[in-house]
């Protein structure tokens, strides 16, 4: 999927690999969105999705989230992400 996210020009802004999996940030929440269901119809993931606020744009008045989307993928899959 990793060729997928270069497919659709989307950056990959810090992959992080962790004991417990990999942390990958893109800078595209749609394409986070949309990928964690393919994952989901794929592996059977558990996804959750969250926002977090992170400031407010003064100009426009409008608040700034971060959506994080959190997969847990079943054991029997291997998670070897490149």
């Amino acid at each position: 999927t990793l060729s997928e996210i270069a497919n659709e020009k989307i950056n990959i802004t810090k992959k992080v690999n962790l004991k417990e999996g990999v942390d990958i940030e893109i800078d595209n929440a749609t394409f986070a969105v949309k990928l964690s269901k393919k994952f989901k119809k794929r592996f059977g993931c558990e996804v959750k999705i969250t926002r977090s606020l992170v400031g407010e744009n003064k100009t426009r008045g409008k608040r700034i989230h971060k959506l994080t989307v959190l997969l847990r993928i079943p054991k029997p899959y291997k998670t070897n992400i490149d």
